[in-house]
């Protein structure tokens, strides 16, 4: 007896005695082996709901698994698909983290045998090698393919839902859904596990499919199609958040509000940082059309992100979608965000712009056409990370303006060519010195990829906007089908 009472006094004093280190994304190890814990102490062993039956690895890495013990406990991981074993110590706070090496991705039902200090299991079954990929932001991205609300007066669809999901059978395909976060909770400091540990993969089928995110599943499934990979696709969005609710701040506690700093960072991706992805797709930005600071904001926090998920090298690729036209009351702030949201492209390493000005609804926000950004984002995908298509991903893109007998001449790079359905290309002004925009005249060429922009009452240009607008339908496309960005070439 006296021998049990001094192994757990020596177990405290060394667990007392233990310092964190400085990077947290590393196993952090007690100052004594594990064999000095008495294996007959209850176990504490336990993982999160992510780490869960029917997930998908990121295949060909070192995909992170991890959970909590006892402080001091060795960890042991068995895979299906290797002899290897993989082990590690649980840190001062009884969390552990252990890469696991994954092959080629592969359809073969695998699983994972996990073992404490105190021989207590825990086992993850039917589990697929693929692809992985985390969608975040609010709620153009959180629209699931069922659609928002219900009846007739308030319900918010998904274009062609019903058929899609009709055939969306793929055993390959999962979804994991990261609930909103528990706001008392993240107010106060980062969470180990999701909201009341809630939360499960699901495989697509046409039930369960209709709650996966509407970019996702089209994204997701697009990817399945293209690549014949599993997928795995981590919804993490909550509606009507600003960026600021997704981004770490500095420590303090804040109220409990999903538009406070840091609440759904802490409570929504701080959870789910260590399982190990192949990219982030972020759709966000409504609710911060009056930020001035959005395009550092959204700087810092990727690059958090990227710091989070052990990425120091910017290799993540960060692909993101400007907020789409809708009736706003006013005229401009949704112009100023997309313009902010393109430019940003330029200061994010390994970033990809998708534009919407073609999708919007001017009733609905939440617009039903998820299917066309989604397979915008599988462009950049497909071409910057899988090398499966050679298409430029990026639209046209204005590149500079020449004046000439009257009339302004806007060329574009990204579009060998230019198409438009109308004669006449719409939502073009044009402005004088006065600053007075007019609808002006706006033809395609004369080369393929310029446009001639031209109005009576401007005779001398100074300035051309193209859906510069809150609500605008863009229409004029290169030769991949992709629109061209809104812009303005002033600063007005």
């Amino acid at each position: 007896m006296m021998k049990r009472i001094f192994t757990v006094l020596s177990l405290a004093a060394v667990m007392l005695g233990c310092e964190k280190p400085e990077n947290e994304n590393q196993i952090r190890q007690p100052d004594v082996p594990s064999g000095g814990l008495n294996p007959y102490l209850p176990s504490e062993l336990a993982l999160p709901a992510i780490m869960s039956d029917n997930m998908v690895l990121q295949q060909n890495s070192r995909a992170n698994i991890w959970g909590k013990a006892i402080p001091g406990s060795q960890i042991t991981i068995q895979t299906t698909w290797t002899e290897e074993t993989f082990t590690g110590i649980t840190d001062n706070d009884g969390i552990w983290v252990v890469p696991v090496a994954t092959p080629a991705a592969t359809t073969e039902p695998q699983s994972i045998t996990i073992t404490d200090s105190q021989r207590a299991e825990e086992k993850i079954e039917n589990i697929l090698i693929g692809e992985v990929w985390l969608c975040s932001g609010q709620s153009n991205m959180e629209m699931p393919m069922r659609g928002f609300g219900v009846g007739t007066d308030n319900y918010q669809p998904v274009l062609n839902s019903e058929e899609e999901l009709s055939t969306a059978d793929f055993p390959a395909f999962r979804y994991f859904k990261v609930p909103y976060s528990d706001l008392e909770a993240a107010a106060v400091e980062p969470q180990f596990d999701i909201r009341n540990g809630n939360g499960s993969w699901s495989v697509s089928t046409p039930s369960n499919a209709r709650e996966f995110c509407a970019i996702g599943f089209f994204f997701g499934r697009k990817m399945h199609q293209e690549l014949n990979v599993p997928v795995g696709i981590i919804g993490c969005s909550y509606g009507g958040t600003p960026i600021v609710s997704w981004m770490k701040n500095s420590g303090e506690a804040v109220s409990a509000d999903k538009s406070s700093p840091g609440v759904c960072y802490n409570g929504m991706i701080w959870p789910v940082h260590h399982y190990t992805v192949k990219g982030f797709l972020w759709y966000q930005g409504e609710s911060d059309r009056d930020n001035p600071n959005y395009a550092s904001d959204m700087q810092e926090m990727v690059s958090t992100w990227r710091k989070d998920w052990g990425d120091t090298e910017n290799k993540l690729p960060f692909y993101y979608a400007q907020i789409a036209p809708y009736g706003y009351s006013d005229n401009l702030s949704a112009a100023v965000m997309m313009e902010t949201q393109f430019n940003a492209m330029a200061d994010i390493p390994n970033s990809g712009v998708v534009s919407t000005s073609d999708v919007g609804d001017r009733k609905y926000q939440h617009y039903p056409n998820k299917k066309v950004p989604a397979e915008r984002f599988w462009l950049w995908a497909a071409k910057n990370i899988y090398g499966v298509s050679s298409t430029d991903p990026q639209g046209p893109t204005f590149e500079k303006m020449e004046i000439s007998d009257g009339k302004a001449v806007i060329t574009f790079s990204h579009a060998s060519s230019l198409s438009c359905e109308h004669s006449n290309i719409p939502y073009v002004q044009i402005a004088g010195s006065d600053k007075q925009f007019y609808s002006a005249v706006a033809v395609l060429g004369p080369e393929k990829n310029q446009i001639t922009v031209s109005s009576t009452q401007v005779t001398e240009p100074v300035a051309v906007r193209y859906c510069f607008t809150s609500w605008h339908e863009g229409s004029l496309y290169n030769e991949a089908g992709l629109p061209a960005y809104p812009f303005r070439t002033d600063n007005w």
